[in-house]
């Protein structure tokens, strides 16, 4: 029950309707656009995992442009339907982005593991062929919010709360070595974070 009011909340959060309107050519069109142009200045901006803005070729204002761009539109497919991943996907990987480009609030992470429970949910309802996405993210932004509690709100961080973050742990743990890469090393890591703050928590 508690997942189930987690993922209503964050239905109400976007906004979104029960019933969805499939996105338009144009939405689609522009999504991939400026998922692929986002893509390629962000190469321009980084070394490896590293966001570096100090590159060359490297336009940090048009990057920062860029991925706002990108989460809201992200944001507007997903309200068109929220049982399509691939507005999910973007959204989070882009947010993925935002958050290594600078320091963000709590208020932000909390959203980024709302989306990512939502996503989790929608695909584990409807069997999608893309849940291990869904539970790479889940446990990426859980513990990404954990992380932050753990430092900036520490009373936040009770037994409920404690539920969720072993039930990103739980999800999140057999997916570890079917990745490969940056992927693999930023779960594995995300893993560490979710043991260490439930571990912390009394």
């Amino acid at each position: 029950m508690r997942f189930k009011s987690l993922l209503l909340s964050s239905l109400l959060l976007l906004g979104v309707a029960c019933q969805t309107v499939a996105p338009t050519p144009i939405l689609i069109g522009r999504l991939t656009n400026t998922n692929n142009e986002l893509a390629q200045h962000y190469t321009d901006c980084s070394e490896g995992a590293n966001y570096v803005p100090t590159k060359e070729d490297c336009d940090p204002e048009l990057l920062s442009t860029q991925v706002d761009e990108l989460m809201a539109l992200s944001l507007d497919f997903i309200k068109a339907d929220i049982k399509q991943p691939h507005g999910y996907d973007v959204y989070l990987a882009t947010t993925m982005l935002y958050f290594r480009m600078g320091e963000r609030s709590l208020n932000e992470y909390t959203r980024a593991e709302q989306l990512a429970r939502q996503f989790f949910e929608v695909l584990k309802a409807h069997a999608g062929r893309s849940i291990d996405d869904a539970r790479f993210y889940l446990a990426h932004f859980t513990a990404a919010r954990a992380s932050k509690q753990y430092f900036e709100d520490p009373l936040s961080l009770t037994e409920e709360r404690k539920a969720e973050l072993l039930f990103a742990l739980e999800e999140g743990t057999p997916i570890l070595n079917k990745l490969e890469g940056l992927r693999r090393v930023r779960l594995s890591v995300a893993l560490e974070q979710l043991q260490f703050v439930i571990d912390s928590i009394q």
